[in-house]
């Protein structure tokens, strides 16, 4: 690297943490604004190739897209600094601020390794960079799976505390760890026999493959009740919480899945079930495929893209205009939220993740929307709340105290 780019690295890492002096920010600026854009640009790109986690170039194309929409009022600029020294037309502070905005921001986005996209007051969203800060009684994001395998025979299996490998001989049926974390039955039997895996709050999701191949992503503070192999002529499992089925596709046998004295039924399919005690009707969104919800004598068959909320009085309604991608952005890393969410629906799933109560004082009426990574911890996600939200967000160990400005 020349030793121009070299100089030119340093001073951005200054400026993107904050620790430059005036000297430097001069500096910076002569170095930004005499080279072109094409000279700049590598620079950038070097420092994105070579720091980890790596930015996408999806991201990538939309952070910039981004810091260059917001760059265009120039007359703010330039009142918030003057380079010494220099006068410059309007075409060469647009180039010089955009310049630095973009080399400014990337490397904070590098650095963090996560962003966060949030909707503002007025509904448009709202890229917001964060960088990582401690906070004395913070709570961080679960770092592990927490996760527990109870056999038929009683005994427990807690997969944060085994190796990869064989974990369990069941008839003719093997439990297996992968290497990274997933949990893979393999092979038949000729009688049921039960296990229960229990994902308590405060754990990452769990990956688990059934003897069929259908697989089960379940949620913090879930459980799922399944056959070590199915046997019969329908293949039957229960949940508590949250669950994402991928079902593998057997026409001679139906895949039920129960839910207290609901069930769903599908061949091969993909969807989601959300079931918490703390909401307020069961949700069935379906994917790919086709599915039946049955409540007694109540039914209703979904296609992709609708839900079927079960309510406390047993009747079932279907919503058609569901977006799929916010109810299943749990199992992707991330909470989702559609424009019009209270405050109560965001917090059930952070003290879900993070496993900490919520207290609420005062009464609300704004609505939020969003995504934020699930990696950050809860005092970044409450930062976030509290930026584009009239709310105010108070930690105490596992309590957290929220209440409208």
């Amino acid at each position: 690297m020349p030793d121009t780019n070299i100089r030119l690295t340093e001073l951005l890492n200054r400026y993107a943490n904050g620790a430059s002096t005036q000297v430097e920010e001069n500096e910076l600026f002569d170095l930004l604004n005499n080279n072109p854009e094409q000279d700049i640009e590598p620079v950038l790109i070097e420092i994105l190739e070579n720091t980890e986690p790596v930015v996408d170039m999806q991201r990538r194309k939309r952070i910039l897209s981004e810091i260059l929409r917001q760059t265009q009022d120039v007359n703010s600029i330039q009142q918030d600094r003057k380079i010494p020294g220099q006068v410059q037309n309007d075409k060469q502070v647009v180039r010089l601020w955009r310049k630095l905005a973009v080399a400014a921001s990337i490397l904070l986005v590098v650095g963090l390794g996560s962003y966060f996209l949030f909707f503002n007051k007025s509904g448009k969203q709202t890229e917001i960079v964060k960088g990582p800060t401690v906070v004395p009684g913070d709570v961080k994001a679960p770092e592990s799976n927490k996760a527990m395998i109870t056999l038929a025979d009683g005994r427990t299996i807690a997969l944060e505390s085994v190796d990869a490998g064989k974990l369990a001989q069941q008839s003719n049926v093997t439990v297996t760890k992968t290497a990274d974390g997933k949990i893979v039955y393999s092979g038949t039997a000729t009688e049921m026999v039960y296990n229960t895996l229990s994902n308590p709050r405060g754990s990452r999701v769990v990956d688990m493959t059934l003897s069929d191949g259908s697989r089960v992503w379940l949620n913090s503070g879930s459980s799922v009740i399944y056959p070590v192999a199915f046997v019969g002529n329908d293949r039957k499992v229960s949940i508590t919480g949250e669950a994402y089925f991928e079902v593998a596709k057997n026409p001679s046998k139906p895949f039920k899945v129960t839910v207290k004295d609901m069930t769903v039924e599908v061949l091969g399919t993909h969807f989601n079930i959300n079931s918490y005690s703390d909401e307020a009707s069961i949700k069935t969104t379906l994917l790919e495929g086709a599915v039946k919800v049955t409540k007694g004598s109540v039914v209703a068959m979904l296609t992709p893209g609708q839900q079927a909320q079960l309510t406390a009085n047993g009747q079932i309604g279907v919503n058609k205009n569901i977006e799929v991608d916010e109810i299943v952005a749990w199992k992707n890393g991330k909470f989702q939220f559609g424009d019009k969410v209270d405050i109560g629906a965001i917090m059930r799933q952070i003290a879900r993740w993070y496993d900490v109560d919520v207290e609420y004082n005062g009464i609300f009426t704004k609505h939020f929307g969003g995504s934020i990574s699930r990696d950050v911890s809860i005092s970044q996600v409450l930062k976030i709340l509290e930026t584009t939200g009239d709310v105010r967000c108070k930690v105490e160990g596992r309590k957290v105290t929220v209440k409208p400005l």
